[in-house]
């Protein structure tokens, strides 16, 4: 009779104004696939829910499961399905209801919570959650990988276990990224990115991917420059290539952080994809589009020197990106900083912790 294999269950924030929880967390799941073939592991059933309203890709052979809205909204749902599935392992990203830890914990899974903004961060550490957590993961800059001393007493007594990344990203490859813009006017290295994340969310009252598109044409026309427009799985905008100009509606998670590393600069929101240039080392240009918590965390990036930022309006965006674009020395100045500070890619870490979870060893 052939072995159930152990299941792992992803929780990760979702809906119609962004989604770089999910990726991330379908990101662990290639990662844990990935992992688990090289160690010659079975391969675990990986499952991950989203809601109805996040226009998400879905990839083989991960089982997807529909909710009714972000999992921070239905409980009933998320208990219900964790009692069917029974998983050995539950991945909470940025979603940590107390009721459904509780569930998981009583059905004897392993939980790991995953924090990339600081008031996540404060409820992970939250008494009633955090002591039914194995690990916590803290996705931030480098400058801030260490525990508070309130946050070092309570994991004392909570034994939860405590890990820092910078990011969590599928590692680039530039012979894949030559293939994918082979039969495009983009060179393989050079050009000007801009990827405002999912592509939800608004700007100043117009929707966030048509105001990065309208800057990325806009550059192009001022510049000259090959340039290259993610509009984002959330977005709904007609594109149209030019000349030396690409758009494109989304890509798989691998081929932007291929593209991320071929660019001379990437024009962005200030989501995760901030922290992926960051980790890769190459230069950006931020403004806020989307989380309230974006402006202050750009505006301590900008203050640090790992970043250029700008304020949200159109042409006070072209105009930054084309002051960058054409100062070498700048773009050269902030990947310095960000190098110095030490950013990484911690997604081999985190996927072999998670099979050490399933394992029951973590």
């Amino acid at each position: 009779m052939a072995q159930t294999p152990p299941c792992l269950l992803f929780i990760p924030v979702s809906g119609p104004a962004g989604a770089g929880e999910f990726y991330r967390c379908q990101n662990l799941a290639a990662a844990v696939l990935s992992t688990a073939r090289q160690r010659g592991l079975p391969a675990p059933a990986m499952h991950l829910c989203v809601s109805r309203e996040a226009q998400v890709t879905q990839l083989a052979p991960f089982h997807y499961h529909s909710l009714s809205a972000s999992p921070t909204r239905c409980s009933g749902e998320i208990i219900a399905l964790l009692e069917t599935l029974q998983p050995q392992v539950v991945v909470f990203d940025s979603s940590a209801r107390g009721d459904q830890i509780k569930a998981a914990r009583r059905l004897g899974a392993r939980l790991v919570y995953i924090s990339s903004r600081p008031n996540r961060r404060r409820k992970g550490f939250a008494w009633h959650k955090l002591r039914h957590l194995h690990e916590h993961w803290v996705l931030t800059p480098p400058q801030a990988h260490q525990l508070t001393p309130w946050e070092r007493f309570k994991t004392r007594i909570t034994e939860t276990g405590v890990r820092f990344f910078s990011a969590l990203m599928p590692p680039p490859d530039g012979q894949r990224r030559q293939q994918f813009l082979q039969s495009s006017d983009i060179p393989g290295s050079g050009y000007t990115l801009f990827v405002s994340g999912g592509g939800g969310g608004t700007i100043n009252g117009e929707a966030t991917a048509a105001v990065f598109q309208q800057a990325a044409r806009e550059f192009h026309q001022r510049s000259g420059s090959p340039t290259l427009f993610i509009a984002g799985p959330l977005a709904s905008i007609a594109l149209e290539n030019g000349t030396d100009r690409l758009e494109l509606p989304s890509v798989p998670s691998e081929t932007l952080s291929d593209l991320i590393s071929g660019a001379q600069l990437v024009v962005t929101g200030g989501g995760s994809i901030v922290q992926q240039c960051l980790t890769l080392g190459t230069p950006c240009v931020a403004i806020p589009a989307g989380g309230k918590d974006q402006p202050a965390r750009l505006a301590l990036l900008h203050r640090q020197g790992v970043i250029a930022t700008s304020p949200p309006g159109l042409q006070a965006l072209v105009t930054t990106v084309l002051e960058v674009s054409q100062d070498a020395a700048r773009r050269q100045e902030l990947v310095t900083q960000a190098s110095e500070q030490g950013y990484r890619n911690g997604l081999e870490e985190a996927s072999g912790v998670l099979l050490e979870q399933l394992a029951g060893r973590g």
